[in-house]
C-alpha cells in the first residue's frame, strides 16, 4: 500500500505544479490517468475531459512530453508526434480499485522486456482489456476482481503466442 500512496503523491505533486510548471518528465514516461486524474493534471473538470477525450489525451501527451494512456471506456493512447490509438477491448468491470494497478504492472513488464513506451502501452492496454472481457464472460462484470483478470490474461497470451 505504501507504493500506491507514493505514486498518488507524485501524481498530485505533478498536477499541483510542485515539480515546476509543465516539468520535463524522464524520457519514456508513461502516464496512465483515469479521467479524474487527467482533470487534475490539465487543470479542468472531469466533464471537460469526458466531453473531448481525444483532445484531453493529446494535451496530456504534449504538455508532459510522455505517452498518455487515458483510461476509461475506449481507453486512448497518445504521444507527441504519434497517431492516437483507441482501444476496443475492456468493459465496465475494470472500473474497480486495483484494475489500474494490474495495467501498470503489465506495462512495466513490457517495458522491462524492451518494448518502446508507446508500443508497450498499446499492448498492455489491449491485453488488459481482452483479459477483462474474457474474465467477464467467465464470471461477470459485477463480480470480477482485478486479480481475476490475471487468470484470463494467461489464456489470452497463450492464444496469441501459441505458448
Amino acid at each position: 500500500m505504501e507504493s500506491r500512496r507514493a505514486g498518488c503523491g507524485r501524481l498530485n505533486a505533478l498536477a499541483a505544479g510542485e515539480l515546476g510548471q509543465f516539468p520535463l518528465l524522464p524520457t519514456n514516461t508513461v502516464l496512465t490517468p483515469h479521467p479524474g486524474e487527467a482533470a487534475r493534471l490539465l487543470g479542468c473538470s472531469v466533464a471537460q475531459i469526458q466531453t473531448d477525450r481525444p483532445a484531453a489525451a493529446q494535451e496530456l501527451a504534449e504538455r508532459y512530453g510522455c505517452v498518455a494512456v487515458l483510461k476509461g471506456s475506449g481507453t486512448l493512447i497518445a504521444a507527441p508526434g504519434r497517431e492516437m490509438l483507441h482501444n476496443p477491448t475492456g468493459n465496465p468491470g475494470l472500473a474497480r480499485g486495483g484494475s489500474g494497478d494490474v495495467l501498470a504492472g503489465m506495462l512495466a513488464a513490457l517495458l522491462a522486456q524492451g518494448l518502446a513506451p508507446f508500443d508497450a502501452a498499446a499492448c498492455a492496454v489491449w491485453l488488459h482489456g481482452a483479459a477483462a472481457d474474457r474474465c467477464a464472460a467467465r464470471t461477470s462484470q459485477l463480480t470480477m476482481l482485478p486479480h481475476d483478470i490475471l487468470t484470463d490474461l494467461a489464456d489470452v497470451v497463450k492464444e496469441l503466442t501459441g505458448r
